[in-house]
């Protein structure tokens, strides 16, 4: 007999031996009422079976010791009655036994099934493993089901969830019949409770080691786009997908940074020409911030351009976020239907933030590398060349821009000397003075620092109709379409030499917190080398212009000149020049020498200067003669401008010699088709007019 059984069964015993002396002290039924005891005791211990026996034997005892028929009647009662109570209890006790024998063996398997869970490193392999582990413990049908159960009886099973860190990934269904009583219940409950502590560590463990392999991936790459390639070779096999692709928003375009995998032919455009702004997957990620899982491309509803239809079945797409907001798309693919599981889902959100943290330092270096090029490379370049470059590093490498202008000062204004994604020529014709600039800037006009304006505000069309006049403004500087604007200041040594402005056209939230980071330092390190080209430009200026007078010399008439038949034969305009040579200066010079002849030359330049027009060039050609480059001119408008050149001349006097002028004037095309012509047309009608005592010669 079973200990605990025993002594249960003495308890009884005593309680009953407790009962017969109080009946037999009160003279019921005798001293055989102790006879009780033994009955009730054999009955519980030993079965029904021999207490009967013991029953009959102390009646037959007790028959002999008094032979009394009421007191035979009353023991045989009181046995009876042990009898059934013995009997009531040995069953109890008989159950409370199997039920913790049972519990115990439950227990004993659940431990063995947990060992060999444990020994298993993969979850994929604990959630195969564990149907074959507990249906020949339980004897029961065992299967492990989608995350779409509750815990608890259903239809004949029990449902118990499996988690990974709180989020149930699978449900272990048993079916068994009869059901499990509550402690059973609990017990599996337990169990499903340790295997799921265990799959958490494994996804732990999972998630360090992807990590960990993804540093030295990374680490190991000298450029931005090798350290791509090699982080996504390793995302494609951990998650077993056939392709991998890293796209960077770039000019308003996604382009691909990085891309592991067969390439479709549906997509080549797009590799080549970048995704345009619309709303497929691949811009709804980025504009929400949000992932997209889709577990059967051909059951979705907008596929986008990153999902052809022909051969990608299932797609993730995750925003890779660093410090600020993600311009990058993490974009897994296969070629089967699969399901993105809760804990796939949650690792993929680790690793597209551990992996724009870890792009971010090559970011940084591009970056870097792109102002060390700009530095080495200034003094073999133009200062026009120089200024293309410094806003085309600012467009590519300020997040959020896709075109850009550059403001330089000179001469107390500030004119375009550099357009990104908008028409320069068109643009080169505004001035602005520096009042202007500061009301479009604001406060951060001498601090350096950066600020934004938006469509939305109203102020940025408002301010930019106030300093330029709308027909240039819209058409060469596409008012209409620019959503956000990026201003900062370059300044140097408290000075602001020029002006850089970055435009979103696709994106009214293109820039962020890292874009005035990245632009405010970017402007800090260009500071400098602005100020070097504008001394350059200084030195070049002092060698393109006449000391005396102060207008361009004859070294910048060739060049201009060249340029300016350039852009008339481009943008289809007329062209006018005109060569002027003095009368009577000789006479100044002989007479009154040659201070007076300079002085004179002053106040002819003077004279010129006052009825110059804005878009006129004037040179002193050589001695006393000067040129003027005339653009949009035709031969009527050149002669107008001839006489009225003319007219100034003739109002100077000097040391009582007032002079004259003979003018040539030619008209491209009319006259020539090259400088040269040009030229030698115009100089050939000088001297016709010398010759003639006229004061313009035009044909």
């Amino acid at each position: 007999m079973d200990k605990r059984a025993f002594y249960l069964s003495w308890g009884v015993g005593l309680l009953a031996a407790g009962l017969s002396l109080y009946l037999a002290a009160a003279g019921l039924g005798g001293w055989g009422a102790l006879a009780v005891i033994p009955v009730g005791t054999v009955v519980v211990g030993y079965g029904w079976r021999w207490g009967l026996a013991a029953g009959a034997v102390a009646l037959l005892a007790g028959y002999r010791l008094r032979g009394s028929l009421e007191e035979l009647l009353f023991l045989t009662f009181a046995f009876l009655l042990a009898g059934v109570a013995g009997w009531a209890l040995r069953q109890r006790l008989r159950g409370f036994v199997r039920r913790e024998r049972r519990l115990k063996r439950s227990l004993a398997l659940f431990n063995r099934a947990l060992d060999e869970v444990v020994k298993k490193t993969d979850k994929d392999e604990v959630l195969k493993a564990l149907p074959g582990l507990l249906e020949g413990y339980l004897g029961a049908r065992v299967a492990v089901l989608p995350p779409d159960r509750e815990a608890g009886p259903k239809a004949r099973g029990w449902a118990f969830p499996l988690k990974v860190r709180g989020q149930p990934i699978a449900v272990l269904w048993i079916d068994r019949d009869p059901p499990f009583d509550p402690l059973e219940e609990e017990t599996l409950g337990r169990f499903a409770e340790a295997v799921s502590d265990h799959l958490t560590l494994l996804a732990e463990h999972t998630e360090s080691r992807l990590v960990a392999e993804l540093t030295r991936a990374v680490a190991s790459a000298d450029e931005l786009s090798e350290a791509a390639e090699r982080a996504l070779s390793l995302l494609a096999g951990f998650f077993k997908v056939g392709g991998a692709g890293l796209w960077r928003w770039q000019r308003g375009r996604f382009y691909p940074l990085a891309f592991h995998g067969r390439r479709l032919p549906a997509e080549e455009r797009f590799f080549e020409e970048g995704i345009p702004p619309g709303q497929g997957w691949l811009w709804q990620v980025y504009r929400s911030r949000q992932p997209i899982f889709v577990d059967d491309v051909a059951r979705a509803g907008d596929r986008g351009p990153v999902a052809p239809p022909e051969g990608v079945r299932s797609v993730a797409l995750h925003p890779v976020l660093g410090e600020h907001r993600g311009r990058a798309v993490l974009v897994l693919r296969a070629t089967e239907p699969r399901a993105w599981t809760g804990d796939e889902r949650n690792l993929l959100a680790v690793v597209a933030q551990v992996l724009g943290l870890m792009l971010r330092p090559y970011e940084l270096k591009e970056r870097l590398s792109a102002l060390l090029s700009l530095e080495h490379a200034l003094p073999e370049m133009s200062e026009d060349h120089f200024y293309r470059e410094v806003l085309q590093a600012a467009v590519r490498l300020v997040p959020g821009a896709e075109a850009g202008s550059l403001l330089v000062r000179d001469e107390g204004e500030f004119r375009y000397r550099a357009a990104e994604g908008y028409d320069l020529e068109g643009l080169s014709a505004i001035r602005y003075r520096e009042p202007s600039l500061r009301d479009w800037c604001g406060l951060a006009w001498h601090s350096g620092r950066p600020r934004l304006r938006s469509r939305k505000g109203g102020e940025l069309v408002r301010l930019s109709l106030q300093s330029a006049p709308r027909e240039i403004i819209d058409r060469a500087g596409r008012l209409r379409e620019i959503q956000q604007n990026l201003c900062v200041p370059i300044v140097y040594k408290g000075a602001v030499l020029a002006v850089l402005n970055l435009d979103a056209f696709s994106d009214p939230e293109a820039f962020d917190g890292e874009s005035l980071e990245v632009a405010e330092g970017f402007a800090v390190q260009v500071a400098a080398m602005v100020h070097e080209a504008g001394h350059r430009r200084f030195l070049e200026q002092a060698a393109l212009t006449d000391p005396l007078t102060g207008l361009l010399n004859r070294r910048a008439f060739d060049q201009q000149l060249a340029t300016e038949l350039a852009r008339a034969r481009r943008m289809d305009y007329p062209l006018a020049l005109l060569i002027m040579d003095l009368t009577r200066f000789k006479e100044i010079n002989d007479r009154f020498g040659h201070p007076a002849g300079d002085r004179a030359l002053v106040r002819v330049a003077e004279a010129l200067s006052g009825v110059l027009r804005g878009t006129d060039l004037l040179f002193r050609w050589g001695g006393d003669e000067f040129a003027v480059i005339l653009p949009y001119t035709d031969r009527e408008g050149a002669l107008a401008a001839a006489r009225r050149y003319a007219g100034a001349v003739h109002s100077v006097c000097q040391d009582s010699v007032c002079l004259g002028v003979n003018v040539g004037v030619a008209v491209y095309p009319g006259d020539a088709g090259d400088g040269a012509e040009l030229l030698r047309a115009a100089d050939g009608r000088m001297y016709r007019a010398k010759s003639e005592g006229r004061v313009l010669v035009a044909d």
